[in-house]
């Protein structure tokens, strides 16, 4: 590694402090501001990425414009349309400054916004250097099993730099209770949608028809897979649990509708439903063996008895959301529980949308708004919940537009793929493409379970990652494919 560091500095100096740069900075996202804070006024807290990012976008230009890199000409069409998302952004953003109904918020909304904007367009630009996608990629393979092991400390032995769930304890395990895991999220549903995220990013790499195969490459599969299902599970998060069975629906669709020679190809479906099976009952134990042993002494003794394994403490999907208005009868959304404050907020936003005849709020002005009429009583929560619904909402169509060409070349490019594997009966193709349907999908789901998921360093990467990497991919197989 050194060597190769070395006859990189000497070949292009400015090349290798660049990557240097952009690998450090990638690192730093994954700590956020546990690594090196300052607090300021105004701006909030800067930390090691925010140093480190300016940095590294100056270094990219220096190196990038002698060289005559392509910026617009030549590029990818859904590249460009990555481009005008996120300047539409930008400069919407700054506009909403001179209408922010409170200026500050806008303004940090702005700041933070700009960042992760930044990070999205360096990921896109990154894109073209294969060399140092591959090593981006490995950095977050690295960084996703180092969240996955520092989780399961957390949850046995406390918190590894945020006490905050230390002293309150809700994750069952057989006999024992212990706590959510946050590592260096801040909060159980940031932890867990960063983990399907990466898990995303690695599973559209690892899994490329293009790359060779091995039974090494189907272990590292299925058992991030049962590992980051169970730190979702104890994590508590609920649309995060959503979104690991849609992925691993398309896990399934892979492997097995996919190539029949490929190792693994049922071995690492059946691996992952063991898990998610030993996960579930480690996690049901507390309730589940009293009414096993007691519909056993029943039997014996010649009873007739009925085994329930419904959790006691769950509610239905309709109570969930609704509930009913003691003033009027009426059946409402909820005010209290997650389920219902969504929803309410959800609405809001899209009579934020209809309201701004499909032109916006204003950045911030979403969540305002949500304060100032009490969607949810007495104001106790007003963020929107959902990113791409606060989103739409603020930028109206200068984000829906863009946002929708994005999403439609993405399906244009995987149908064409898919028929083309159809013709051609390639198994591996099609599997690949079913795959990579159900991370697209996986997006809406899993960004919805953060209050807001602007600041999800991790998504934005996924973002950059996956936009490419579906809106660009040829479908050729290698032959040399074991």
């Amino acid at each position: 590694m050194k060597e190769r560091i070395l006859q990189s500095w000497q070949r292009d100096k400015k090349y290798t402090l660049m990557v240097g740069f952009w690998l450090a900075t990638v690192v730093s996202a994954f700590f956020g501001s546990y690594l090196l804070p300052v607090s300021l006024p105004v701006f909030g807290t800067l930390f090691a990425f925010r140093f480190l990012l300016p940095i590294t976008v100056v270094l990219y230009f220096v190196w990038a414009i002698p060289r005559k890199e392509k910026f617009w000409n030549g590029i990818p069409t859904i590249e460009k349309w990555c481009y005008i998302f996120a300047i539409a952004l930008l400069i919407y953003g700054v506009l909403s400054l001179f209408w922010a109904m409170d200026f500050q918020w806008t303004f940090r909304r702005l700041f933070n916004l700009a960042y992760d904007v930044f990070f999205f367009l360096m990921v896109l630009r990154i894109y073209h250097i294969p060399e140092v996608r591959n090593l981006t990629v490995r950095v977050c393979t690295v960084m996703l099993a180092a969240l996955l092991l520092l989780g399961l400390y957390e949850v046995f032995f406390g918190g590894v730099l945020d006490p905050v769930y230390d002293d309150y304890k809700r994750v069952y395990i057989f006999g024992g209770i212990y706590q959510f895991p946050v590592v260096f999220s801040g909060n159980t549903n940031d932890y867990a949608s960063t983990l399907l995220f990466l898990l995303s990013i690695f599973l559209v790499w690892r899994l490329q028809p293009e790359k060779k195969w091995s039974r090494l490459a189907a272990l590292s599969v299925a058992l991030f897979a049962v590992f980051t299902y169970a730190l979702v599970e104890f994590s508590g998060a609920r649309l995060c649990m959503v979104g690991c069975l849609i992925l691993f629906i398309g896990i399934f669709f892979y492997f097995v509708f996919g190539e029949k020679k490929k190792p693994g190809r049922i071995l690492v479906p059946l691996f992952i439903i063991l898990g998610v099976l030993g996960v579930e009952f480690a996690t049901r134990y507390h309730y589940l063996m009293p009414r096993i042993v007691a519909y056993v002494q029943a039997l014996q003794q010649g009873e007739s008895a009925s085994l329930d394994i419904q959790d006691p403490e769950g509610e239905s999907l309709g109570d969930q959301f609704f509930e009913v208005d003691e003033s009027t009868g009426q059946l409402v959304l909820r005010a209290e529980g997650s389920a219902g404050i969504r929803a309410r907020l959800l609405v809001h936003a899209g009579e934020c949308f209809a309201n701004s005849y499909g032109l916006g709020v204003g950045l911030g002005n979403t969540e305002m708004l949500a304060k100032k009429l009490e969607v949810i009583p007495d104001a106790k929560i007003w963020s929107i919940h959902c990113f791409l619904a606060r989103l739409i909402s603020d930028f109206g169509v200068f984000a829906l537009i863009p946002m929708g060409a994005i999403v439609f070349l993405i399906l244009k490019n995987l149908l064409q793929k898919g028929i083309q594997g159809i013709r051609k009966k390639n198994r591996l193709q099609m599997g690949y493409i079913a795959l990579l349907l159900c991370i697209l999908v996986l997006y809406p789901v899993v960004s919805t379970a953060s209050s807001d998921a602007q600041d999800l360093l991790m998504m934005w990467l996924y973002l950059g990652v996956i936009a490419l990497s579906m809106g660009t991919w040829q479908g050729v197989v290698n032959k040399d494919i074991v």
